[in-house]
């Protein structure tokens, strides 16, 4: 579940792929978008729900890993659902990050712009820029 919290996250940041990117033309960033968000939620109803959510047993290739982790590793359960619940903080913290920069990229762009617009205009209207 680990991974559903970092590829997750991963596949939700590529959303803000550029333009002239392949994801952005052909419109992957779409799909990665749903398949990470879903994957995100999936591994984070599980995690920040009660320990009855917690998949311990055997699945079809032996012990589940939350099982591994706490029958042969010894990790307490409540330390390995703070774990889990921990990392997936981390994953939304490090969205926000990406989806401020998403937002100040575009508006940096156009600041950057409208300065190469306005320095234009004084230099064919004849203002002295002094």
């Amino acid at each position: 579940d680990a991974g559903c919290f970092v590829l997750g996250s991963v596949l939700m940041a590529t959303f803000y792929a550029g333009r002239e990117s392949q994801l952005y033309q052909n419109a992957l960033r779409w799909g990665f978008l749903a398949i990470g968000s879903l994957s995100f939620m999936d591994a984070y109803y599980t995690w920040s729900g009660g320990i009855e959510r917690i998949p311990f047993g055997e699945n079809e290739n032996g012990m589940s890993d939350p099982s591994v982790l706490t029958e042969t590793y010894g990790w307490p359960i409540k330390i390995l659902m703070d774990r889990y619940y921990r990392l997936a903080i981390l994953c939304l913290f490090a969205l926000a990050i990406v989806y401020v920069c998403g937002l100040i990229g575009p508006a940096a762009g156009l600041a950057e712009a409208r300065a190469t617009i306005d320095h234009g205009n004084r230099h064919n209207t004849g203002i002295d820029e002094r």
